[in-house]
């Protein structure tokens, strides 16, 4: 990416400010353990706060709040201030002209960017809440600059949410959205089977209650409830160990679908010109997923112009050029042209030998030609360094 540094500069385009927080390898995967450790047992209260306080140590400098679903309304459970490594369950809200009480709870329908998550089953992530319409101010409401909520989903259903707010404007990166939404999920399923469980436990003592009236002898009947839960417990302990177990599979392909969407990354470097650096090899099962993240790019973003940078691509033959062909084609069917970037006089040499044409598709050299001419298209007069 230093060459799409250099040429924004160039072209005096301002580049984005750098974040300093950890990158995609941050230690997700350590809060993912404490869920599925404190999954084990039947306690809800001790999961969040594994949750909460493994949240903390990836979000330092921020407010983290969980909210559950309970009732048809989204109910705090757990609040961590800034710097807080205790969880507050009656945190101190300031917000007018909404009570404090109120903010303890959400209507799923209501304002907020954590009820829109919950509603949606979406992620919210917002890099300047002041010019957000939907932004419902919590604790130092008027510090806030930026916000991520995301939703606790199992399967279809939305279970609660997950929402971090900070003083600094863009303090979230794709990579906190894609990582918290990775933790949120394994909570979502975690709460669901911690859920089940305990009904099930809940139904075999009313069962064993139950049964217990037709016994002449209580103190039998007693024992054989309190053995009977031993069982159920043990029962509870061994599948919780299997789910584990079988979650190993699932948490691998996890990683390798997270490391895929990080791989390559869709940039807005302009209002209506995105970049999509390319690094590595492009077989079928990745120019699918490039060519979904770029749609969706596109579509979230409106963008006219896509650039494609093919110079971290080690070779081109035929395959990858009618890959990189289809992607530049359902780029078209959404109302985005395509340029071409990166290829080398070796890679040129070969497609040529090879008879691959790229057909009407505009190729440029470098990044920062690719940059002009976009600009270009869209309207804008370029002016180089000096003029």
């Amino acid at each position: 990416m230093a060459g799409a540094g250099q040429a924004l500069r160039s072209l005096r385009v301002r580049p984005p400010a750098r974040s300093n927080r950890p990158g995609p390898d941050r230690s997700y995967l350590e809060v993912h353990r404490a869920i599925s450790d404190a999954s084990l047992t039947l306690d809800r209260e001790a999961l969040l706060d594994r949750v909460l306080h493994g949240l903390r140590t990836l979000f330092r400098d921020d407010f983290v709040w969980i909210f559950l679903v309970e009732g048809g309304r989204l109910r705090l459970h757990r609040f961590l201030p800034v710097g807080s490594r205790e969880p507050e369950r009656r945190p101190p809200f300031s917000r007018r002209p909404i009570e404090p009480g109120d903010l303890r709870e959400l209507a799923l329908d209501g304002p907020g960017l954590v009820a829109h998550a919950a509603r949606s089953g979406a992620s919210v992530r917002v890099d300047d809440v002041r010019a957000e319409p939907r932004y419902l101010p919590f604790t130092q409401g008027e510090r806030i600059r930026s916000e991520l909520a995301v939703p606790i989903q199992s399967a279809e259903e939305v279970l609660g949410a997950v929402n971090l707010e900070s003083t600094r404007p863009a303090r979230y990166t794709t990579q906190d959205e894609v990582g918290l939404a990775y933790v949120c999920r394994h909570l979502g399923t975690a709460l669901a089977n911690l859920r089940h469980r305990v009904r099930e436990r809940q139904t075999l003592l009313d069962t064993i209650t139950a049964l217990s009236s037709l016994v002449d002898e209580p103190g039998r009947a007693l024992r054989a409830i309190r053995a009977f839960t031993r069982l159920k417990d043990a029962v509870a302990g061994r599948a919780g160990e299997v789910y584990a177990a079988r979650r190993a599979e699932e948490v691998e392909e996890e990683q390798r679908r997270i490391i895929r969407e990080l791989s390559t990354p869709v940039i807005e470097v302009w209002e209506g010109i995105l970049v999509m650096p390319i690094v590595g090899i492009i077989d079928s099962g990745r120019a699918k997923q490039m060519m979904e993240q770029l749609l969706n790019r596109i579509v979230e973003l409106g963008s006219r112009i896509v650039i494609l940078d093919v110079t971290g691509v080690p070779s081109i033959d035929t395959g990858v050029a009618d890959h990189l062909l289809r992607t530049t084609r359902a780029a078209r069917l959404v109302g985005a042209r395509s340029i071409l970037v990166g290829i080398s006089p070796q890679v040129a040499v070969t497609l040529v030998r090879l008879g691959v044409s790229f057909g009407d598709l505009e190729t440029v050299g470098d990044l920062r030609s690719g940059l002009a001419l976009a600009l270009e298209l869209l309207g804008h007069r370029v002016v180089g360094p000096g003029s």
